[in-house]
């Protein structure tokens, strides 16, 4: 019984194109035979119909092939995707002039326990923090919360500890993330430039200096 094949095949147009001077009878045949094959009998053609009928297996046989070769490379891909994740990444990610430092990633023992009131009253701190600081739009708070969740505390607390130091980094303000985003990338562990002027709404551009003002 043939092993390793799809659950599907495909007929194609110009394979039909055979079938043009047989009878409805033969037409029925050969797909029976086709039936029988997909499902490991004996084929028992011989003749015309049997050349036909090698015209659709071959192609079924080669649509398999690529099939199977696909599946492969994909298993090969997922194995090397998981072995480069069980590496430490040195310290060379940027994201918008922002270094990420891998190297102050949380070590803690992610079995830190806080209870749910705790839980809750820190999200809104930094939820309430991060969009006074950044002026983004308050979206995407459930997913944001899911994402909090996931954090240790000591990751918590850097989260927000951190917002403004994450915003004043920034090349420009219009590269600020969403709340989410921040928490699931974990920007709070980026490098950060510790001589920054204070980015605010009255002082977008810190950087480029001094506000000068005209009376």
């Amino acid at each position: 019984m043939k092993t390793d094949k799809k659950k599907s095949f495909i007929i194609y147009d110009d394979s039909l194109e055979v079938l043009n001077d047989l009878s409805n009878e033969e037409i029925g045949i050969i797909f029976r035979e086709i039936s029988n094959y997909r499902q490991g009998k004996d084929v028992t053609l011989s003749g015309t119909l049997l050349v036909i009928f090698n015209i659709f297996k071959n192609q079924i046989l080669r649509d398999e092939t690529k099939y199977i070769a696909k599946c492969l490379k994909n298993k090969e891909n997922i194995q090397k995707r998981w072995e480069d994740n069980k590496q430490i990444q040195p310290n060379t990610t940027e994201y918008n002039g922002t270094k990420r430092n891998t190297n102050h990633t949380d070590t803690d023992n992610d079995n830190d326990t806080e209870s749910d009131t705790d839980n809750k009253k820190n999200f809104e701190d930094f939820w309430v923090k991060f969009h006074k600081i950044t002026s983004k739009s308050k979206t995407d708070k459930d997913p944001t919360l899911r994402y909090w969740k996931k954090l240790s505390i000591n990751e918590k607390g850097k989260a927000t500890e951190n917002i403004q130091k994450y915003f004043d980094n920034l090349n420009s303000p219009k590269y600020c993330k969403k709340a989410r985003t921040y928490l699931s990338d974990k920007n709070f562990n980026d490098e950060f430039d510790s001589d920054n002027t204070k980015r605010t709404l009255e002082n977008p551009f810190p950087e480029m200096g001094k506000r000068v003002t005209y009376d």
